[in-house]
């Protein structure tokens, strides 16, 4: 398998884009610490966190040989890790049940993940709607999820149908 790694300027971009989401999803409460080091095998990027301290830690690896089909997508990387955070209470309080089924506590958990960055990538990838490029474009500076993004792009595909 192929060794990806991850330079200075990508950690920049992961970094910001980590940022970014964190306003975006109102996941501001977290205190967090972004950095750039060696973490594992197969491991691009990595969350840990401590949901009643609000503490999490995010780190984009140097070098990686894979991580589940999105070892170089930085901000597909960016998002997952995110989410994390996003899930944190929930996943917790879970796991301090003392349930049996923690392992599937976690592969739950990345489940929802999966769905989760599906829904927020939407409008990114709207070019089913019949949106060239340059219609798409005019919409990059809202907020992914948002009330009006979506009021925006309801409004030009009438535009565009009539």
């Amino acid at each position: 398998m192929k060794t990806h790694t991850f330079t200075a300027n990508d950690f920049e971009i992961f970094k910001a884009r980590v940022l970014s989401l964190v306003e975006q999803l109102g996941l501001t409460e977290w205190n967090l610490s972004i950095t750039h080091e060696q973490i594992g095998d197969r491991v691009a990027a990595q969350t840990n966190y401590n949901s009643v301290s609000k503490n999490a830690s995010i780190r984009l690896t140097i070098n990686t040989e894979g991580d589940f089909g999105m070892v170089s997508d930085l901000g597909k990387l960016a998002l997952h890790e995110v989410l994390h955070l996003l899930l944190a209470d929930w996943c917790e309080t879970t796991a301090k049940l003392g349930s049996p089924t923690h392992d599937l506590v976690i592969a739950q958990e990345h489940a929802a993940l999966n769905r989760l960055m599906r829904i927020i990538l939407l409008p990114k990838q709207l070019v089913w709607c019949g949106l060239t490029d340059a219609e798409l474009a005019e919409f990059s500076d809202m907020k992914l999820g948002s009330y009006d993004l979506c009021l925006e792009v309801e409004a030009k595909l009438k535009e565009k149908n009539t």
